[in-house]
């Protein structure tokens, strides 16, 4: 729903039909919208219209920018782990794997999310 908003404003009987929904279930997806300020709706009698509200999708990527950093880092440090663990072989041939020290450097953040 939200892609087909970029191009404009769409009522609400516009923006249902491409789906196999009720046009109440639309609605209620709307107002799920609506409430966490991705839309805007305008209500002209007994049409609604609905258009983007940017400034939440500016709000989100300037917070996701801010983890992209920290998350590019980790993932950086991930891969060269990744890396060396690959290239130690013990003396049975086997491939050591480090994943208790990869869960280290992650720390909680894996298992906080």
């Amino acid at each position: 729903m939200l892609d087909r908003l970029r191009g404009g404003s769409l009522t609400v009987t516009e923006l249902a039909r491409p789906y196999a929904m009720s046009l109440n279930a639309v609605s209620k997806h709307v107002k799920t919208l609506e409430r966490a300020g991705l839309i805007r709706r305008s209500i002209k009698g007994r049409e609604h219209s609905c258009r983007l509200d940017a400034a939440r999708f500016d709000e989100a990527m300037n917070w996701m920018g801010e983890y992209s950093e920290f998350w590019s880092g980790r993932m950086d440090a991930l891969a060269n782990r990744q890396a060396k663990a690959r290239n130690q072989v013990n003396s049975a041939g086997q491939l050591v794997q480090g994943w208790t020290q990869i869960l280290d450097m992650l720390g909680g953040h894996v298992r906080g999310v």
